[in-house]
């Protein structure tokens, strides 16, 4: 029996997101170390002409068609693992990904490792690159199972094209009575299992694609203050080309920018030539999700701030102070603020 690595795909019903592609790459290189063959996995209800376009552009496709469209991906993938005594399965370090993923390990009695950054061979294992210590460190980790679970960092493997010229194939897997109670989660209170149903997606109006797109991202975090302060960087974002304003979590949660535009695992993953960080403290969530940026510029009153480790160029300043004098040289006001 060859051996396999899977890839599950994040999918809207439509077509598969980006990160599907970036997973590719990674199950790719996986392959070639240790001569692996490489399939894709769709879980969903309607996906049969989505999953039939995938296997004719060269892709080996298992479609887990799920009865009444109950998507609870532990229960479809534990199912369809559960018949494999060795296998790979690469999932995206999303919000969705996460949902799952570690979940579904322990169904499967496999190992997980989050968070995977890169991927090396040594003495005929596997060791997975990922961060520790609320990304402070980098280890190299090594799993001793057989059937192992693997989340990887969006934007740490570059897509790569598909080749149309190689033979693709479909199998659809018809997963029938699935049990729509979690047995992992309990009530102590009835003693007995709650249930979960798939009730369907609710999307919010997002500008993710134009932040993943910039060649700028201009962020702003808790310490920008006021909506004065973030008009600022409005005026400051005008100045560059291809440039877009992101925030941390906790300023899209205080309505001052629109959830579309968090940048972190649950919102947008970027990776533009030039991100300014204006006064985000770095928790792990928001630096997983911009540090493939190739030049990092942090502002922060708080010179021991995680982020001020990721940065290429650190200011220690207040902002009020720093965005209105860094506006007026780049706008070219020569005599504004005071400055000569």
């Amino acid at each position: 029996m060859n051996k396999k690595i899977y890839v599950i795909a994040q999918h809207d019903g439509k077509g598969i997101s980006p990160i599907t592609h970036e997973l590719l790459a990674f199950a790719g290189k996986v392959a070639t170390l240790q001569s692996l063959c490489v399939e894709l996995v769709l879980v969903g209800n309607t996906l049969f002409s989505l999953a039939s376009d995938l296997a004719d552009k060269g892709i080996v496709v298992n479609l887990l068609d799920v009865a009444d469209d109950n998507r609870i991906y532990k229960q479809a993938l534990g199912a369809f693992f559960g018949r494999h005594e060795f296998a790979w399965i690469c999932t995206a370090h999303t919000a969705q990904g996460m949902d799952f993923s570690p979940g579904l390990a322990v169904k499967l009695a496999a190992a997980h490792v989050s968070g995977v950054k890169d991927v090396e061979a040594e003495n005929g294992a596997l060791n997975f690159l990922r961060a520790m210590e609320n990304g402070k460190k980098l280890a190299w980790v090594s799993p001793l199972t057989q059937r192992v679970v693997l989340s990887i960092q969006p934007g740490a493997f570059k897509p790569q094209k598909l080749d149309i010229s190689t033979e693709g194939a479909l199998t659809v897997h018809h997963i029938k009575n699935l049990p729509v109670t979690a047995g992992d989660v309990s009530s102590d209170s009835c003693k007995a299992w709650k249930k979960i149903r798939f009730k369907g997606v609710k999307k919010t109006p997002s500008d993710m694609k134009g932040l993943s797109q910039a060649s700028v991202v201009l962020a702003v975090g808790n310490g920008i203050g006021s909506q004065e302060n973030l008009d600022i960087v409005y005026k400051l974002a005008r100045l560059f080309h291809k440039c877009a304003v992101g925030g941390s979590r906790i300023v899209c949660d205080s309505g001052l920018l629109s959830h579309g535009r968090q940048v972190g695992i649950t919102g947008a993953v970027v990776a533009p030539s030039l991100y300014m960080a204006c006064g985000i403290s770095g928790a792990f969530q928001h630096l997983a999700g911009m540090d493939q940026s190739e030049f990092v510029v942090s502002i922060n009153r708080d010179p021991t701030a995680p982020m001020m480790n990721m940065a290429d160029v650190c200011i220690v300043e207040d902002l009020n102070t720093f965005l209105p004098i860094c506006l007026a040289i780049l706008s070219g006001e020569k005599n504004g603020n005071g400055i000569e």
